[in-house]
């Protein structure tokens, strides 16, 4: 597990090269507002070679990693680079504005091969922050109201990596995204917010968990879930919940996935209108999530109310 975040931009296969996907979100990054405006290194891999095709450090411009990565356009190739985003951090109990470490990766579709597992689990790019902290909002039970003011800073910190998410969204038009906390296996119940371009897609990622809930992934190691739940797999339900929500969520997701074929595009849409979850209508596609703070939250409940309504019309 890691501490940090982690966006995944799932494509659709045969849509992008590469080096195609990697140009769109290198320049949808590098207008964020707040980037730095030079990235800090750049790797290209190919699956089959053990040491980097490319490795450079230093003040790097867009203008030359594109340049450097516009002919690795190969199926199997991984391209990562690192810059650096303005959000608000804390020293002594006051808040200063500072910068945080990013990664952007892309990669192609033959990356995942017989060795690496269903492409589902991470997609085809990513923008991971390295530290999850200046993203969580503190418990004010927990830490006393002293808390408040720099959670308006937090605040502040999650519309800044929103906007950043939003502006590769715009450049990749993938078909989902996940925003993951690193803590947890990468399955949508997991999610801290969601991505889709249209209510098909909340459809696939319901029949991906009914499949590992079915068979499992021998190739990670993940045992089918519907055989029964162990604290050894904890992970799989994500570390940061207790032992009894993760049998609470076992138990309901076990019941509600038996319906999953009955689901419907209407049922999403009834639950998205619910005003049980934040909705967001953008351009293409919808993003659901638990504002403000929805690094403090998991999206299990979107989709279980999904599976719930599905069975509640099975027995009428």
């Amino acid at each position: 597990m890691s501490n940090g975040i982690y966006a995944h931009f799932y494509i659709a296969p045969g849509r992008y090269a590469p080096c195609e996907a990697f140009a769109k979100m290198a320049l949808a990054v590098s207008a964020w507002e707040g980037a730095d405006n030079e990235w800090r290194s750049l790797k290209v891999f190919d699956r089959k070679r053990e040491s980097a095709l490319v490795e450079q450090y230093g003040n790097l411009t867009t203008e030359r990693i594109l340049d450097t990565t516009g002919d690795f356009c190969s199926s199997s190739s991984s391209i990562w680079s690192d810059i650096s985003f303005r959000c608000w951090h804390t020293a002594g109990g006051e808040p200063f504005r500072g910068f945080e470490g990013s990664t952007i990766i892309t990669r192609g579709d033959d990356w995942w091969g017989a060795d690496d597992g269903d492409r589902r689990f991470r997609g085809n790019a990513e923008l991971a922050v390295w530290e999850r902290a200046p993203f969580s909002i503190l418990d004010v039970a927990e830490f006393g109201p002293e808390v408040e003011e720099w959670n308006s800073y937090v605040e502040d910190n999650l519309e800044i990596l929103t906007t950043g998410i939003f502006q590769i969204i715009d450049a990749l038009r993938p078909e989902s995204m996940k925003v993951y906390d690193g803590f947890g296996e990468f399955l949508p119940l997991n999610a801290n917010m969601a991505y889709y371009k249209d209510e098909s897609e909340v459809i696939a990622d319901l029949q991906f968990m009914a499949e590992i809930w079915d068979r499992g992934d021998a190739i990670r190691k993940i045992p089918p879930l519907r055989q029964g739940y162990k604290g050894r797999e904890r992970s799989l339900l994500g570390t940061l919940r207790s032992e009894t929500a993760r049998d609470r969520i076992w138990h309901r997701m076990t019941e509600g996935l038996i319906y999953v074929d009955r689901v419907t595009e209407a049922m999403v849409r009834s639950v998205l209108r619910s005003k049980r979850y934040d909705y967001y209508a953008m351009t293409t596609g919808f993003t659901v999530l638990e504002y403000p703070g929805f690094m403090n939250s998991y999206l299990h409940n979107f989709y279980l109310d999904i599976l719930e309504l599905a069975a509640r019309e099975e027995e009428e």
